[in-house]
């Protein structure tokens, strides 16, 4: 949200001066826009509109989302290039005319969106600024001015009171004493050095110097020199020093964020202890789980039963049975897959029921293919230490190769091998952990059992989605939020306990206007490492209504999950799947039998349509 709060006064000085000058624009802000902006969606009346649209956000007024409404009206209506360029047309009357509205309704839908979706990004963001026209930018209507580098500390902006921090040959330096005396360091000047005195160590340097002396505060002995990562300079009678440098030494951890030009800074420790304080019934379950030698080869093996009961009130119900294995042999990055599946009898259901909508020959398709179908087989080989990835599928690449024109060479090879290499850095395959465990908590609670804590789990998964977004400046803010959602599920003030067993509520007992409803409990034996629990949702929709039922249990080397969707006067999905895991004396194939065939997959998809 931050990303535009230069823009408003380049908008008002180029687009905005003439309403501004002939006191329009407070005018117009004191009032709703033409038309108001519940009417834009179809609603009666502000508090509908309020209530169904936004939520009933509370964070959130009608005035103050009308008044953004209102200002993106006269940003529109100065600078019809961006309706122009939003909507792909050369003027604003070709898009009125293409869309069949008027071009004042036409500019009023589109200030409506551009309001939602600030008002979206504020529940990212969680900050809302009135006067900012964000959604420009982030339609890429108005170019975007790069904000001026700064430094962000546990979620906070640094203030620096007179010199300001620069970017200089790709680091970012700061005025030492702010920043110092920002971490809490009592900072001083001797003999043309600059020191400073932390948790029982003093640093010492001096401008034009590549070196930091860290000594023993009270003894004065030196502990070590280590070289910087960027030469300190005077500049205006303030000293600049590197400030990923200087805050790694005083033990914080440093992120960039380049598109908002900050260094953040963050005592991760401390975040943790925060965080963990929460969690401590969970962080007692987490450390009751075994621990597993990396290096160990692990088999898991499950057993899948799928049934699907078909309602016919008159010849009788129909069943459509399906049941498969799944075989996995792990170890460290390393994985061999074994899935076998019977497939038929829910391909014809589905064929049945839905050919005719996709138009393709469904039924003619699944009879050619029942063979594949009852016998469906998918195998996968990943190798880590050579980053290759084999796989086998005669049902899958069979169905893809059967777009390729008639007589295609290479539609023979759909029963082969293929192979796929360079999957080491987009991270792999991305095995997930196969411990019953691991996938009963993920696939059901806000939790990792193979967390070291709580704590660490929200920490290190912000971190990674900030690292994959690039928005380390909202940090603080999105590792806050995500603990406190997890906290709604699995906080310690939840649960009830019983010797080692602690019982926490899922859902609600409240119904929904609709009937719909979501309930159920789960327990954590902070002994065993095991995990139980049971759920209930109703769902109640304009074309469904279902009722789904579930339950699991999972220890350190087997789990069950049982889930059953009953679709009302239609028919009752079951699905079961039992798995344990136990070491395994050997190890994931390397590769394919040398007697079976290896065909490289781009390749192949190429020979298709030669």
């Amino acid at each position: 949200m931050k990303r535009i709060r230069h823009l408003l006064g380049r908008l008002l000085a180029a687009g905005l001066a003439a309403a501004v000058l002939c006191g329009a624009l407070p005018a117009a802000l004191a009032a709703d826009g033409e038309p108001p902006l519940y009417e834009v969606y179809g609603y009666a009346s502000p508090e509908e509109f309020m209530e169904q649209f936004l939520g009933g956000d509370e964070e959130l007024t009608y005035d103050m989302v009308s008044s953004k409404y209102t200002l993106y009206i006269l940003a529109l209506e100065a600078d019809e290039s961006l309706v122009c360029n939003y909507y792909g047309t050369d003027s604003v009357g070709e898009a009125a005319e293409e869309w069949g509205m008027t071009r004042e309704a036409l500019i009023a839908q589109m200030a409506a969106d551009l309001t939602a979706e600030d008002v979206f990004a504020m529940e990212t963001d969680g900050v809302w600024y009135p006067d900012g026209l964000d959604a420009l930018v982030a339609f890429g209507l108005v170019p975007r001015t790069p904000p001026a580098v700064s430094v962000q500390l546990n979620g906070k902006t640094v203030v620096f009171p007179d010199a300001q921090p620069e970017s200089r040959n790709d680091r970012t330096m700061v005025p030492f004493r702010a920043i110092a005396e920002t971490l809490g360091a009592a900072v001083g000047y001797a003999d043309g050095a600059v020191t400073a005195e932390l948790a029982g160590r003093t640093y010492a340097f001096a401008a034009g110097s590549d070196t930091l002396a860290v000594s023993d505060a009270e003894s004065g002995a030196v502990l070590e020199t280590v070289a910087l990562d960027a030469v300190p300079y005077e500049k205006e009678d303030r000293t600049y020093v590197p400030v990923r440098f200087f805050a790694e030494a005083f033990g914080l951890t440093v992120q960039w964020d380049e598109y908002e030009q900050v260094a953040v800074l963050y005592d991760r420790d401390a975040l943790l202890d925060e965080l963990n304080a929460e969690f401590s019934i969970v962080n007692q379950w987490l450390a009751a789980q075994p621990e597993i030698d990396p290096e160990q080869a692990l088999r898991t093996a499950a057993a899948i039963e799928v049934a699907y009961t078909a309602f016919n009130s008159i010849d009788g119900d129909e069943h459509y049975p399906m049941e498969g294995t799944l075989e996995v042999i792990s170890q460290g990055g390393s994985v061999q897959l074994d899935l076998r599946l019977d497939l038929y009898a829910l391909a014809a259901l589905y064929a049945q029921e839905s050919g005719w909508l996709l138009g393709m020959g469904m039924e003619d398709l699944v009879a050619e293919y029942q063979t594949e179908l009852e016998n469906a087989r998918f195998e996968m080989i990943y190798n880590a230490d050579t980053d290759m990835l084999y796989l086998r599928c005669p049902l899958l690449f069979g169905l893809l190769a059967e777009d390729a024109p008639e007589g295609a060479a290479a539609a023979a090879d759909a029963d082969k091998w293929f192979s796929v290499s360079g999957l080491a850095e987009s991270g792999g395959v991305g095995t997930t952990d196969m411990n019953p465990v691991v996938l009963v908590t993920g696939s059901f609670l806000p939790l990792a059992a193979d967390a070291e804590t709580a704590g660490e789990y929200i920490v290190s998964r912000t971190e990674q989605n900030c690292e994959t977004w690039g928005n380390y400046s909202e940090l603080w803010y999105r590792t806050h939020s995500m603990a406190e959602n997890c906290a709604l599920e699995a906080g310690d003030s939840l649960f009830t306990r019983s010797g080692s067993r602690y019982t926490a509520p899922v859902g609600s007992e409240e119904v929904w206007e609709d009937g719909s409803y979501f309930k159920g409990w789960f327990t954590l034996d902070v002994q065993t490492g095991g995990i139980t629990g049971e759920g209930e949702r109703r769902e109640k929709g304009w074309f469904s209504d279902m009722l789904i039922t579930y339950g699991y249990r999972a220890e350190a080397s087997s789990g069950r999950v049982e889930q059953t969707i009953h679709i009302k006067n239609q028919g009752i999905l079951t699905m079961a799947v039992e798995m344990e895991q136990r070491p395994y004396d050997g190890s994931p194939a390397a590769q394919p039998p040398q007697a079976e065939e290896v065909v490289d997959f781009e390749q192949w998809v190429e020979g298709l349509w030669d």
